[in-house]
């Protein structure tokens, strides 16, 4: 016995735009890729702690502590040691 289920129709506004202009280039090979899309340089780890500083990035518990203020401390505390901070993405 089949059951029949009723689907909504589909629309669309044209092409997908996701893949448009695959049909009319060619595709890039990691080589061509790297020639075209050169690596970005790496930051330091001060740079990166300079912008978090920068955009006030805050920690998501109740304090809001700033990142960059716990991360430079905690590497201060960890000479000579591998620190491990705790990072979770989540939505808002």
């Amino acid at each position: 016995m089949s059951t029949r289920i009723d689907l909504p129709q589909v629309f669309h506004l044209g092409p997908a735009r996701l893949t448009a202009g695959l049909d009319r280039f060619r595709r890039l090979d990691l080589a061509s890729h790297t020639h075209v899309h050169p690596p970005l340089p790496r930051p330091t780890r001060d740079s990166l702690l300079d912008l978090a500083e920068h955009v006030d990035l805050r920690g998501r518990g109740g304090a809001g502590f700033p990142f960059a203020r716990k991360a430079r401390a905690t590497m201060r505390r960890a000479v000579n040691q591998c620190p491990a901070l705790a990072l979770r993405m989540r939505r808002p």
